[in-house]
């Protein structure tokens, strides 16, 4: 009997080690992304970003530092006729007290593009926010900050897209995506 209370009080004693060890190292929930949320293509960018095309539209991830506004990488869609996405998704921590969020990303085209922005509630598949920006035409590395419309919190996961259709007859586009921020803010007083 005496052996099995010394396994048990063991047990017991591991549970309440590991329980204080989870309460004491974060509050957040496993899956809530590091606040506010900021990737520009970076380092293990394939388990964050997924990008897709139709076509002859291309999308990947552009690793010539040149053509990157900040670091090493950006995100690339383009094609004459078909269209070409990159979407990730986020879920926002549900303790907050936030009200209010909003987001950007900052772009350049080597034509005038129609850059495409959406935020889905992947539970329902609705549109959050939606907004499509004219991107001027630059032969430089021209990268023009482009916002998101402002949203309401949500605790549910966020799909977030960004695409681009084909270009304008022969002439292929190319869009260059590169630091995306989200954030959100709760009123003041």
């Amino acid at each position: 009997m005496n052996g099995r209370r010394y396994v048990g009080l063991r047990a017991l004693l591991a549970t309440v080690v590991v329980t204080l060890a989870a309460v004491f190292a974060g509050g957040a929930p496993a899956q809530a992304q590091p606040w506010p949320v900021v990737d520009g293509f970076e380092g293990d960018h394939q388990n964050r970003w997924a990008y897709t095309r139709t076509g002859d539209g291309w999308a990947n991830t552009d690793t010539r530092p040149e053509y990157a506004r900040t670091g090493q990488n950006s995100a690339t869609l383009g094609g004459a006729s078909g269209w070409a996405a990159v979407e990730g998704w986020v879920v926002l921590d549900p303790t907050s007290s936030y009200r209010t969020c909003g987001a950007n990303i900052y772009a350049w085209g080597n034509q005038e593009s129609l850059l495409h922005l959406e935020l889905i509630d992947s539970t329902t598949w609705m549109y959050i926010s939606r907004t499509e920006k004219v991107i001027p035409k630059s032969n430089t590395k021209d990268y023009r900050q482009v916002l998101f419309q402002n949203f309401p919190h949500t605790t549910t996961r966020i799909v977030i897209r960004m695409w681009v259709g084909g270009g304008q007859g022969s002439d292929p586009n190319e869009v260059h995506l590169d630091d995306f921020y989200l954030w959100c803010s709760r009123p003041i007083g």
